[in-house]
């Protein structure tokens, strides 16, 4: 048997629901978007991943995770209604979306339409900017939208941790790590800046140089 022989709009593993998977950097978000599509190919489901097209830190035609122990094929999308030309309504697919805080803000709509017409939709997107705020979609000016939006239309929400990877006198913190850090050379100047392991790292509360700051004399 073959896809096209599958009645997708009946499958048991096609619930339309929304799932995101959010955190610092290096917690396995995109790890975990791969995996749930991984399980749809097995079982012979369609199963399609788009990211950012402004995201090509691994690859131009991949999602790739950190360390590239996991890579899915993806397609590169400027604005989330682009997704629609790839899809129909007569079949239902698995859809993924990688690095939601990327996109606009109008991946909203998007991904409570594609839940509406019956596809599951799994998200992976940062859920603080390196200054321990909310991320903000970039038209943010015009509708003061964030993160935090996305995660209100969400069915279920999976919230990873990653580990500090602050070094003192050579040791290695290896506290939980739900924030990331700026550690680039040159000044940080926009919320949103593409990079990977020489620039950001994952960061505990202490050693995270902004939101410690909130803290101080607590912690």
């Amino acid at each position: 048997m073959n896809s096209s022989d599958v009645n997708h709009s009946k499958h048991p593993m096609l619930k339309p629901e929304i799932t995101v998977f959010t955190g610092p950097m290096y917690s396995g978000k995109s790890s975990a978007v791969i995996s749930k599509l991984e399980r749809y190919n097995y079982a012979e489901i369609k199963a399609l991943l788009f990211k950012p097209a402004k995201d090509n830190r691994y690859s131009d035609t991949e999602v790739v995770n950190h360390n590239g122990a996991l890579r899915y094929k993806s397609i590169n999308i400027q604005n989330p209604e682009e997704i629609f030309n790839y899809i129909s309504t007569e079949e239902k697919v698995a859809i993924g979306i990688d690095e939601a805080m990327m996109l606009p803000s109008s991946i909203l709509r998007v991904c409570e339409t594609l839940r509406a017409l019956g596809n599951p939709v799994f998200v992976s997107t940062l859920d603080m900017d390196s200054n321990g705020n909310p991320f903000v979609f970039s038209d943010y000016d015009l509708n003061g939208k964030t993160i935090g939006d996305l995660f209100a239309i969400a069915d279920q929400i999976k919230k990873f941790s990653s580990v500090c990877t602050y070094k003192e006198n050579g040791t290695t913190c290896g506290s939980v790590a739900r924030y990331t850090t700026y550690i680039g050379e040159t000044p940080k100047t926009e919320i949103l800046k593409v990079g990977g392991t020489s620039e950001f790292q994952p960061s505990c509360i202490k050693h995270h140089p902004v939101v410690s700051c909130k803290f101080n004399g607590f912690i």
